[in-house]
Parts: C-alpha cells; sequence; structure tokens
C-alpha cells in the first residue's frame, strides 16, 4: 500500500516503521509477547501446528514457536512487503525451519481440512469484511478439538456510528469492519465452534494507549522526525490522540475470542 497524506499506517515500509517503533519489532498491534499469551490462554500450543491469519511482520509468529513451543507456525498476510519482512525476521533468527510466512489473497485459505491444532490471529481480522467466511475457513483447517484464538479491535455494545470510532477508521488510512465484541461471539457460534469465549481488553489497551501517545510526543519523538519525517509523526500524533479518547470512553473496545471446533462425533449446539 502507498503512504498516506497524513502519515497514517499502512503496511509498507513508512507504516510499518510508524508502528513498529511504537509496539516493537515485529508487531503492528499492541501488547508484544505478554499479549499473544494472553489471547493464548488455557491453549495447548507446545507441540501444536499454528496457523496465524494475518500475520503482519512476524513478531506474533516467533513468539509461538520460541516462547510457547508450537511445533510450527505458518503465517499468512495479504500484504507482500510484511511477508518478506517477516521471512527476513526468522531468518535471521534461525526458525526458518518450523516457521514459514505466505501470501495468500483474499478468500479460502489454501490449506486442506484438518491441517492445523490453533489457528490464531492477533488484530487483523479487522481488516475482513465477510468475517463469517473467514470463521468458517478457520473451523475447516482445524483439527477435531483444535483451538480458534483471536484478538481483534471492536466497537462499543450499541456504539452505533460513533464519531471517535469513525475518526479512528478514517484516520488510520486502511479498511476497517467493526462490530461488538458480542457480535463478533456470535459469528464464531455460527460457525460452529463451542466454548465460546470472550475477554474485554479496553480498560487494559486505554492505558496503554495512554502511555503510547506520551512516549510518542516524548521519548519517540526524535526517533519518528529523523527516521520518518514530521508529516508521519503529525499523522501518529492525531491518530493515538483518537485511540485514547475513543478507549475512555470504551466505544473503541479490544477484545479476545476463543473457541474450540468440537471433537469427531460432537455437534456444536445450534445459535
Amino acid at each position: 500500500m502507498d503512504e498516506n497524506e497524513d502519515g497514517t499506517a499502512s503496511y509498507d515500509a513508512t507504516g510499518v516503521g510508524q508502528l513498529e517503533t511504537i509496539w516493537g519489532e515485529g508487531f503492528l498491534s499492541p501488547g508484544g509477547a505478554a499479549e499473544v499469551g494472553r489471547i493464548i490462554a488455557g491453549v495447548g500450543i507446545e507441540g501444536a501446528d499454528v496457523l496465524d491469519i494475518g500475520c503482519g511482520t512476524g513478531g506474533a509468529a516467533l513468539v509461538l514457536a520460541v516462547e510457547h513451543g508450537a511445533r510450527s507456525v505458518t503465517g499468512v498476510d495479504v500484504e507482500s512487503y510484511v511477508v518478506g519482512e517477516a521471512t527476513q525476521r526468522v531468518a535471521h533468527r534461525g526458525e526458518a525451519g518450523r516457521v514459514r510466512f505466505l501470501r495468500v489473497p483474499p478468500g479460502p485459505l489454501p490449506f486442506p481440512d484438518s491441517s492445523f491444532d490453533v489457528v490464531f490471529s492477533k488484530d487483523a481480522i479487522i481488516h475482513v469484511q465477510d468475517k463469517r467466511a473467514l470463521y468458517a475457513e478457520a473451523r475447516r483447517v482445524l483439527r477435531p478439538g483444535g483451538a480458534l484464538c483471536v484478538s481483534d479491535w471492536f466497537r462499543g455494545e450499541g456504539a452505533g456510528l460513533d464519531a471517535d470510532v469513525d475518526a479512528f477508521i478514517a484516520s488510520s488510512g486502511e479498511e476497517f469492519f467493526m462490530q461488538s465484541l458480542h457480535q463478533g461471539g456470535e459469528l464464531v457460534t455460527s460457525a460452529e465452534f463451542v466454548d465460546v469465549t470472550l475477554e474485554d481488553r479496553c480498560e487494559w489497551y486505554h492505558a496503554e494507549a495512554t502511555e503510547e501517545l506520551s512516549r510518542v510526543q516524548g521519548t519517540l519523538r526524535d526517533t519518528f522526525l529523523s527516521n520518518l519525517g514530521v508529516e508521519v509523526y503529525d499523522g501518529t500524533v492525531k491518530f493515538w490522540e483518537v485511540l485514547v479518547e475513543a478507549t475512555r470512553r470504551g466505544v473503541l473496545r479490544p477484545g479476545h475470542i476463543r473457541a474450540r471446533k468440537p471433537n469427531q462425533g460432537q455437534h456444536a449446539p445450534a445459535p
């Protein structure tokens, strides 16, 4: 993607540099390794074959493999640039044997049925318009009893077309398709997953976003200006001001969804 005129994120070198400056190398969304661990809380990752949907530049995939002991991690993304960056990152870390990345177009996943033990996604499904189809694909490629572990950005319950959420979408320069956390859970249930649990992360991220804005305006300011320029810096400040306000008001609410594909012979309850 091309850089946006206001300097906000696109997944080219500039956009990746902007986000990784704030969130850390390999991460295009907040929380780093600790948040990856929280997304998969209670799910056995050691020895598992994991699919990472919307893998970005590979930070989460490396955490799943190196820190949590996944046997293999396959990351997929629609953006060529981030797949290239992720591939270089795992090669540098010596993990190319069990962590790989593929560029895939939107639509059906290019894997046989029952290929993975865990389907993981960190803050990427917001870009997907047909979420119902994606969750159906996630269920298809999971082995019986496999786990779905997702974090994403959600609207507040009943928030509708709130001005702060619309400002968040507009200032991002990206295509975002948002729903509430509860609606996300209903979609996962309708895709015939079981044991669906939801976790609201709004309070946590409001505190994080407030601290991130402080760093952008303080210790990270010179890094932004020297590496990315004044337009990107100004756009970043404006975007984070929107994040802080939208999470303070609760109209933008990051959250987690966890669920499980039924075992052989087990049927999901009717939604």
